[in-house]
């Protein structure tokens, strides 16, 4: 399997500095004399890597909905997408089933909740922002 690396270019790197509370917040207590030098002084602290992360983190503390483990022992990691358009997991197995890895595509604007066997439940939200669980069934691509 092969995994080709996503530049990660300054312009990016800017609106997500410049879409920081912590900009705001130290502007008002007059740390810095403008929003501008603030989030100047963010990308000057910044040591970023060249290339996006290759497996998704939207998680907080320990929990990271782009990692799922299921009761099998296969870990199924989420690829990252900049663009958001994609939902492709890679799923190693475990188990003692040497290590297989495949290559999982959920559908758009699926969040993925649990993962057992050939089944995986996701979270689906409709035109009106319900949300509703689907039981799908996993057919894997490999590697």
């Amino acid at each position: 399997m092969s995994y080709e690396p996503r530049p990660l270019d300054a312009g990016e790197l800017r609106a997500w500095a410049e879409d920081l509370e912590a900009v705001e917040r130290v502007v008002e207590l007059g740390a810095f004399p403008s929003r501008s030098a603030a989030v100047g002084a963010v990308m000057e602290a910044l040591d970023a890597p060249g290339h996006h992360p290759p497996v998704e983190n939207r998680g907080r503390g320990i929990i990271d909905e782009g990692v799922i483990m299921d009761p099998n022992g296969d870990t199924w990691f989420q690829m990252h997408d900049p663009s958001g358009r994609s939902n492709e997991w890679i799923v190693i197995s475990g188990e003692g089933r040497g290590g297989e890895v495949s290559r999982v595509a959920a559908p758009e604007g699926a969040r993925l909740l649990a993962a057992s066997g050939d089944r995986v439940w996701a979270e689906v939200r409709d035109a009106f922002d319900v949300p509703a669980v689907l039981v799908l069934r996993v057919q894997r691509a490999g590697g």
